[in-house]
């Protein structure tokens, strides 16, 4: 039988046909798109709102103009490659639904003089996040997820809640610029695992930085700034956020000249440092309120460390078994509180404290020419390692004792104290200068290795030298 197909050629079959085409929209391919304003609402989700009257399909480029400034609502989750505002868009655009500016590289602008209300849902944003214009508010209510940078060029734009109501995460290789004021800061960011967000001259984050959150093992992700500073939206007070560093997370200022400057908040946890934390300076200041920063067990690099704060209030360090390198001066005022633990410090400059101290079973290694004022508080271990030529010298009355061992490694460790002692062979060389005015009670006889030199205003009973 030869085969073959049938057409049908009823009249009112085809007449049905044509009609149900008709009223069908016509779907066209991704393209550039622009709001016109012409349907009855001012839904995104509505065909006649946009140019040629069809509806948003994923891959559109979105664009808002003076074509229309008619207010917006955005109520579809339709995956957009791009969504700009121009400075002639003085209408209000407002998120009902996830926004997704996320088909593939797509950057998110806001210039328009209006109101951007993120409030609504979720935010996906693959490209670059820029918050421009002079006259306009952008105002964010739930997460916001960035791919790309972010970028704010001049702008105050202010969250729907002033302690910080959203969280910003970053996902991959990020920078950050622009975000200069308390007008101007995010809030909540979390750089999740692996991800990394550097930033060029000064920004601000309130309220929290958690560094390498994930749920893998091996949690990498890092902040690295000019200028970290870190803070709460108070009125526009600097008063620092809370912050964890996870991990295998790093924090890390990378200019010279710049400092981290933590600032807590009142009835914050502590900040807490599970990863690294380097930066030229890490300066603890309370404003009328309690600080503490916790470094864990973990490395800390720091250019110089300053502790200090309000009459009535305590800035506290705690560390756990952190190895703690600072290449300048170690400052801890009276209103200050370092609880050493098993902590190892290197310290390239001096060493002042009026504070509180407990040492633990802390070791303090001074590296280079330093002065030592430690208020008449006990170290555990005290090593001078200065190097020849070198000096170290311990203030007269600035140590109570050295519980454990007080160690000259190499170079000159000089102090115009008594120093009480119990027997134990001396290796390097000792001279007795005379006319002591205090004493430095040591648990055990002071360690002077090979080529290093201990001079002291005189050693007490019991005593006993021998030279090699």
């Amino acid at each position: 039988m030869r085969e073959g197909f049938i057409i049908n050629t009823n009249k009112s079959f085809i007449s049905c046909l044509c009609a149900a085409l008709c009223a069908a929209p016509l779907l066209l391919p991704a393209a550039n798109r622009t709001w016109d304003g012409g349907g009855g609402d001012e839904l995104a989700s509505t065909a006649a709102n946009w140019d040629l009257d069809n509806p948003i399909v994923a891959g559109d480029v979105i664009a808002f103009d003076n074509t229309s400034v008619k207010n917006c609502t955005w109520d579809i989750s339709t995956s957009v490659a791009g969504m700009s505002f121009a400075a002639t868009y003085s209408g209000s655009f407002t998120n009902m639904a996830t926004l997704n500016c996320a088909s593939g590289v797509a950057n998110f602008t806001w210039n328009g003089t209006g109101y951007c209300s993120l409030t609504g849902g979720i935010c996906n944003i693959s490209g670059t996040f820029t918050i421009g214009g002079t006259a306009n508010r952008l105002t964010f209510s739930k997460r916001m997820n960035y791919y790309g940078n972010l970028t704010c060029n001049g702008v105050d734009f202010n969250g729907s809640n002033p302690d910080g109501n959203y969280t910003s995460y970053i996902w991959s290789a990020s920078t950050m610029s622009g975000f200069t004021s308390a007008q101007r800061a995010l809030q909540h960011v979390v750089i999740k695992d692996g991800a990394t967000l550097a930033g060029s001259g000064e920004n601000r984050i309130y309220n929290r930085l958690t560094i390498g959150e994930g749920v893998s093992g091996m949690l990498s992700g890092s902040f690295s700034h000019q200028y970290a500073y870190i803070y709460q939206n108070n009125g526009g007070a600097k008063i620092s956020a809370s912050f964890t560093i996870y991990t295998g997370g790093t924090l890390s200022n990378v200019n010279t000249s710049g400092n981290i400057n933590l600032y807590n908040i009142i009835g914050a946890s502590a900040i807490t440092i599970q990863g690294g934390l380097t930066a030229n300076a890490l300066q603890t200041t309370i404003s009328q309120q309690n600080n503490t920063v916790n470094t864990g067990n973990n490395p800390c690099n720091f250019g110089s460390i300053s502790l200090w704060g309000d009459p009535g209030y305590t800035s506290t360090l705690v560390c756990g078994s952190s190895t703690i390198t600072v290449t300048g001066n170690v400052v801890a005022a009276t209103r200050s509180r370092i609880t050493a633990g098993s902590s190892t410090w290197y310290v390239g400059g001096s060493w002042t404290n009026t504070g509180a101290f407990t040492a633990n079973n802390c070791t303090i290694i001074l590296t280079n020419n330093a002065t030592v004022n430690h208020g008449a508080k006990d170290f555990y271990n005290l090593t001078a390692d200065p190097g020849a030529g070198k000096t170290v010298t311990l203030v007269s009355g600035a140590i109570s004792a050295v519980t454990n061992v007080l160690r000259v490694q190499s170079g000159t460790c000089r102090t115009a104290d008594l120093i009480s002692r119990v027997p134990k062979p001396l290796i390097g060389t000792y001279r007795p200068l005379g006319g002591g005015s205090a004493t430095i009670i040591c648990g055990a006889s002071p360690q002077v290795d090979a080529g290093a030199i201990l001079e002291t205003g005189n050693v007490l009973l019991p005593t006993y030298f021998r030279f090699y």
